[in-house]
This record gives structure tokens, sequence and C-alpha cells, in this order.
């Protein structure tokens, strides 16, 4: 019988990280100020798997940190930011959480 249970509770820890994923792909396009960024992470309940976090560096220093609560759409999480003073050769570095299980991360030069 323990063995049983033992099996039982590995299995379900096991088949809710089996749902659970990070991230898919981080792009992000810049013109002037404004940052568009764009976080594939296929899901199929937005209200309970969804990017939780994005975090933006500007050449090493954080400068945005977003918490959400939801994605968008069952695709991927868009976001839009002004950042004044962005030039040609900075480079951002854009981190995407789940909120069930992983991250991304992509540096962008501008």
């Amino acid at each position: 019988m323990r063995i049983f249970l033992m099996a039982l509770l590995a299995f379900l820890m096991l088949s809710t990280t089996a749902f659970a994923h990070p991230p898919v792909s981080i792009t992000a396009t810049a013109a002037n100020d404004q940052v568009n960024i764009t976080v594939v992470h296929p899901v199929q309940n937005i209200l309970d798997h969804y990017i939780k976090r994005i975090e933006v560096k500007l050449n090493g220093q954080r400068i945005i940190e977003q918490n959400c609560t939801c994605q968008a759409n069952n695709d991927d999480q868009k976001a839009v930011y002004i950042i004044p003073g962005l030039k040609k050769g900075d480079v951002l570095n854009i981190n995407a959480e789940c909120n069930q299980f992983g991250s991304l991360s992509k540096d962008v030069t501008i």
C-alpha cells in the first residue's frame, strides 16, 4: 500500500509539471523610445498558466519589472514600454517568467 501511495504522489507531481513550461521565445523591436516585446507562451487557460513577470535591463541595469496576473491571450504576452534615451548599440536583456515553471531570457541589441 505504501508503494502505491508513493507512486501515486510521484505521478501527481510529475503530471502537474508536465503541463507547465517556460516561454518558447521572445522577440523585441524598437523604434525611437518605444520597445515592443512579444513573449510566445502557448497555454490553454490564461488565468491559471501565464507569464507572471517581464523584466527588462538596459545595458545591465534593471529598468523595468512588470508583474502580471494573467496572460492576454492563449498564444503570447505582449508588452510595450517607453524607454527615454534609447540609442543604437544599447543592449536590452529581456527576461520572461512563467507562473508555473521556467523562464527565458534574450539579449537584443538596438
